[in-house]
């Protein structure tokens, strides 16, 4: 035991050294996730894939045929064709040759397209009316020996926005499709359509390769599973190689594809809404 003495000092205790602060590392930027919904195409044109200073990675076509997914994670269509080329290359040549871009999937193109449906329909029916008045009036008239020239039976008006009904929305290598055309639209009849995703890799020559998985609606079905789709689905032709093969003829006759190559990948089993590819084939090409 120390005993201090009356007035005597207490000893100073040194004080314990203090480490300097180190500062917290920075946060690194999470990566963006695709979206799977949405109004709009364009986040899908302007994403960024982080590829860090490698560069995009060169394209090498899969061993295995590729599906797109449905908002499920289900697969819903085969990828049957590789695009090299620009965006924009791709686009100009589907509109050469009578595709119309499809509006984006959203609540507000759904009601736009219901309702220019609903006044084509009705255009049909007018028009489907006015050939049996037309038909039944003439066969009256030619039992009492006169004969009536034909009334001009009216055609059934073209409505804006029918031939740009929006597409479900799929995605392929996790990421939003970029566009979506379609042609010989028929409201309740069905139509050719088709689906281009960026694959993110560029060829050899620098090119940008994209994916596109085309197929033909037949008509439409109660879909309890699709809500994005006001529960309505379309029926679908189960073998997709002739629209394929539709797609190759229509962007040729532009002249704009340069070299087309054929390949062969299993698909496997159909999807769930029944889509495969017949002759396991699908076609490379590059425009330009």
């Amino acid at each position: 035991m120390v005993v201090r003495r009356a007035g005597s000092a207490v000893p100073a205790v040194p004080a314990k050294p203090v480490a300097p602060r180190t500062p917290p590392a920075p946060r690194a930027s999470p990566a963006a996730r695709p979206a799977v919904g949405g109004d709009s195409f364009q986040a899908a044109r302007t994403a960024k894939v982080a590829l860090g200073d490698a560069g995009p990675p060169p394209f090498v076509k899969p061993a295995q045929g590729e599906w797109t997914l449905d908002t499920q994670g289900n697969r819903s269509d085969p990828v049957t064709m590789y695009v090299h080329g620009s965006l924009s290359q791709v686009e100009q040549a589907l509109s050469q040759s009578g595709w119309t871009q499809a509006d984006p999937a959203g609540l507000a193109a759904n009601v736009r397209y219901v309702g220019a449906a609903a006044k084509e329909e009705v255009g049909k029916a007018l028009s489907w009316a006015a050939q049996k008045v037309d038909g039944l009036a003439t066969g009256i008239a030619g039992a009492f020996g006169i004969h009536l020239h034909p009334w001009t039976t009216p055609k059934p008006p073209d409505v804006p926005g029918v031939n740009k009904m929006p597409v479900s929305v799929q995605s392929y290598r996790g990421q939003k499709l970029v566009a979506a055309y379609e042609m010989n639209n028929d409201p309740l009849g069905g139509r050719d359509h088709l689906r281009i995703f960026a694959t993110g890799q560029k060829d050899a020559q620098g090119n940008d390769v994209y994916a596109i998985a085309a197929s033909r609606d037949t008509g439409i079905v109660f879909a309890p599973n699709h809500p994005e789709s006001a529960f309505l689905f379309h029926a679908v032709q189960p073998d997709v190689g002739s629209e394929r093969d539709l797609v190759l003829k229509n962007l040729q006759s532009t002249g704009s594809v340069s070299n087309v190559k054929t390949f062969n990948a299993s698909y496997g089993a159909p999807s769930g809404i029944g889509e495969y590819v017949g002759d396991s084939k699908g076609y490379e090409l590059t425009l330009g």
